[in-house]
């Protein structure tokens, strides 16, 4: 099916235009939102550099990109779709860098979720990445842009009355069909960034997804997780402006909380991410439950990768950084799993001020 679109066609769909074979779910960033000012660290080569039109300076934004539509692929180096979806997207890149319609218009920027500057290298290594990818370690873009699943690909216009970008559109999961894509970013250029203007407004949920029990059953399941601390009593779920679902009770003479965190997966074939934290009221971190943790190959955690998470992180505070260290941190097979684990935890320090502000510690 060849897929074409006219100036018409696409004024009458601006801001509900689905790139096809995406999702209709709507996520937090839709089209005609501002694209965030995400400060991205700056590529290492020069080469990188010129491409984007950056000058000096170790950080930037999208407002610095020259060109009318940037290409922002969000993904990550151990997503078997990323891997897969490189190849098409390599393609691309020579089909953008010889059209002249597209050339110096259109450029590609990927932002490498949970990775390090050492996991880009590497994967351009194996896969000929063509195109600059940047890392984003600690979520920070992917929160910002709403994100819940890589590969997460958005189509962002400027023009000098919007030079940080307006999101036209958005894509979830794998993109293969080359022509098509193609001839969509062409008919992107048709447009400006004013076209897909959206006055409304959305929450971003960063990856925060619906716990893994109804309700009733997660209270029942947190009780028995604060039993291994002593006897609970006055147990509780709190009702807290963020609705993050956390329970508290007097345990062995002690106020202990627990929240129960559920995180949607970075890649589209991973599973989804559910434990329980325990913390007391200084913010440190007592305990550590799997409520659904998987590996590669669906494979639950065993003792032996919950031991090391617990030896990670029991004892920490959640007011303290949690940067990830894949290559101290990670749990064999679950690098994404704990990537995720880890941000979560390093969101501790706003639930500790949500918790003070409420008198509960």
């Amino acid at each position: 099916m060849v897929f074409r679109l006219i100036r018409t066609v696409l004024l009458l769909t601006a801001g509900c235009l689905l790139w096809p074979g995406g999702q209709a779910t709507a996520t937090p960033l839709s089209a005609g939102q501002p694209f965030p000012a995400i400060s991205l660290p700056a590529p290492a080569s020069i080469e990188a550099r010129t491409y984007l039109g950056l000058e000096e300076g170790a950080t930037f934004t999208l407002d610095r990109v020259k060109g009318d539509l940037v290409l922002v692929e969000l993904f990550n180096t151990l997503c078997i779709d990323c891997q897969r979806q490189a190849a098409t997207f390599n393609l691309l890149y020579r089909l953008i860098e010889g059209d002249p319609v597209t050339r110096g218009r259109v450029k590609m920027l990927g932002i490498a979720i949970a990775n390090t500057d050492k996991d880009i290298v590497a994967f351009k290594e194996r896969f000929g990445l063509l195109y600059p990818a940047v890392s984003d370690p600690r979520f920070a873009a992917y929160r910002a842009l709403g994100a819940d699943v890589t590969p997460l690909t958005f189509f962002v216009l400027k023009d000098r009355q919007y030079p940080g970008g307006i999101v036209a559109n958005y894509h979830r999961g794998l993109q293969d069909d080359l022509v098509m894509l193609f001839q969509y970013l062409k008919d992107l250029l048709t447009m400006v960034p004013a076209d897909y203007l959206w006055n409304g407004s959305e929450e971003q949920d960063g990856g925060w997804i619906e716990p893994f029990l109804p309700p009733d059953r997660l209270g029942r399941r947190a009780a028995r997780v604060l039993e291994q601390f002593g006897t609970v009593e006055e147990f509780e779920a709190l009702d807290l402006p963020s609705r993050r679902n956390v329970f508290t009770a007097v345990v062995g003479g002690r106020r202990l909380f627990v929240e129960a965190v559920s995180r949607s997966a970075v890649c589209t074939l991973c599973h989804n991410v559910h434990f329980f934290c325990i913390f007391d009221r200084n913010g440190k971190v007592v305990g550590i439950e799997p409520l659904h943790l998987t590996k590669y190959g669906n494979q639950h955690w065993s003792p032996q990768d919950l031991a090391k998470l617990r030896q990670q992180a029991v004892g920490r505070s959640l007011a303290g950084g949690w940067e990830f260290n894949p290559e101290i941190d990670a749990i064999s097979s679950a690098t994404m799993t704990t990537a995720i684990i880890y941000d979560s935890l390093d969101q501790g320090r706003q639930l500790l001020d949500e918790l003070h502000e409420l008198g509960l510690r």
